[in-house]
Parts: structure tokens; C-alpha cells; sequence
């Protein structure tokens, strides 16, 4: 498990409390909840008066600009003044703005697997490398699938959630885990790649727009202007 997979089985458990609405309705609350926790969050850790100030100055910065009607040398003063008012206020929204971006960016890891893809009711295609192997899929009714991976040493592997690639450990499962699990590092295999069923949510239109990313993105950015315009957050 991974620093970003930690509120994994707090995301679990308040999915599970919604498990009598249907699939589609639960995407769009987690999106709602997603935007408003996130932008409720930037509005107390950022400098909302210093922010709103420094807005105002640069409008101010850019009017004394636009009204001046001298040589470019001489309007380089006003020029700096206007830089140095966006550099202050990016820098003032960067922070706040990555901190609040941290309890969504672990909620998109878990949702890419509780809502990405499936077991299949047939066996997939198990791509592997090096290609000179060869991966059957093994079912197991009431548990997890198995891969077998034949050659000189046949390797088992159970694929314990449903998703498509399966590797060797590296340094960034340390933010974000293969709930899966790993290849261990002494195995012929380097990488296991499943051709699992994405899991489609919405009926219409092209095959993009059917999983689970529309909903929920379109919720967050909804409730995240509405959420910005209702506490005029800067």
C-alpha cells in the first residue's frame, strides 16, 4: 500500500454505506463531495484577504498600464510592478491549491480500481514479458483469478483485484500501490498485462465517456464553481 492508498479503506467503507443507490448516482455524490470537500479545504488554508487584495492590485497595476501612453522604456516600472503582483499571487494560490488537490488525488486512485474495470465471465487475454512465456487464466469461483505463467519455472500469480497490469515493485508504489499485489523480484516474469473489461456506467456515446471518470469529473468541476461562486473564494 502506498501513502496515497492510506484513506483507501475509509473510501471503501462510506461506498459500502451506499451500496442501495445505484452505481451512477454514487459516482456523481463521490464527484459533489470530492469538489466541495476540496474547495471547502483551499478556502481555509489559503490567504483568502491577502489573495482578494492582491487581485484588486493587479487589476489596478494593469489599468495604470493600459492608460499609459509614453515610451516602452519609460512604462518598464509598471511593467515589473504587474510581474511582481502575478508572481506574488500565484504563489500565495500554488500551495493552498496542492494541499486541497491531496484528499482527491487519493480518491482517484481508489476509484481507478473499485470502479475501472472487472473480472471477466470469460478468460482474458494475458499478455507477458518477456514474450518467450506464455499466461493461462485460471478461474476460481469464490475467490480471486489466478494467472499461470509457464516456462522453465511456472509462476502462479493471484490477480487479488481486478487490475489490468501486474509488475515488479518499483520506487513509486511507495505513493501509490498495486492493490493486486507484485511480482516478486527473482521471478522470470518482468510484467503481466490483462486485458480486463472496462466498466461501463453511461449507455450513450463514445466508449471515453462510459466509465466512471465522466461522472465523477463532471460532478467535482460542478460543485467546485458553484461551491467558489457561493463563498466568493479567490
Amino acid at each position: 500500500m502506498g501513502v496515497l492508498d492510506l484513506p483507501a479503506p475509509l473510501f471503501a467503507w462510506v461506498d459500502n454505506l451506499m451500496t442501495s443507490l445505484p452505481t451512477v448516482v454514487r459516482l456523481v455524490l463521490w464527484g459533489v463531495a470530492a469538489g466541495a470537500f476540496s474547495m471547502w479545504l483551499y478556502r481555509k488554508i489559503s490567504p483568502q484577504d491577502r489573495i482578494a487584495r492582491s487581485r484588486q492590485e493587479q487589476l489596478d497595476a494593469r489599468r495604470r498600464l493600459d492608460e499609459f501612453d509614453g515610451e516602452l522604456t519609460e512604462a518598464w516600472p509598471l511593467i515589473r510592478r504587474l510581474l511582481a503582483l502575478s508572481g506574488t499571487q500565484v504563489g500565495r494560490v500554488l500551495g493552498p491549491a496542492v494541499l486541497a488537490s491531496l484528499p482527491v488525488l487519493c480518491l482517484l486512485v481508489w476509484m481507478s480500481t473499485a470502479y475501472g474495470h472487472a473480472y471477466p465471465d470469460e478468460p482474458p487475454r494475458v499478455h507477458v514479458t518477456p514474450s518467450s512465456l506464455e499466461a493461462r487464466w485460471i478461474p476460481a469461483p469464490g475467490h480471486p483469478p489466478r494467472i499461470r505463467v509457464t516456462g522453465s519455472e511456472p509462476v502462479v500469480v493471484p490477480l487479488a483485484a481486478p487490475v489490468p497490469v501486474i509488475e515488479k515493485r518499483h520506487w513509486w508504489n511507495a505513493l501509490i500501490g498495486n492493490p493486486a499485489g507484485y511480482l516478486e523480484e527473482n521471478s522470470p516474469v518482468e510484467r503481466l498485462d490483462i486485458e480486463l473489461p472496462r466498466r461501463e456506467f453511461v449507455n450513450v456515446g463514445p466508449g471515453w465517456m462510459r466509465g466512471w471518470e465522466m461522472l465523477f469529473f463532471v460532478s467535482l468541476l460542478a460543485a467546485s464553481l458553484v461551491l467558489k461562486r457561493l463563498l466568493r473564494i479567490h
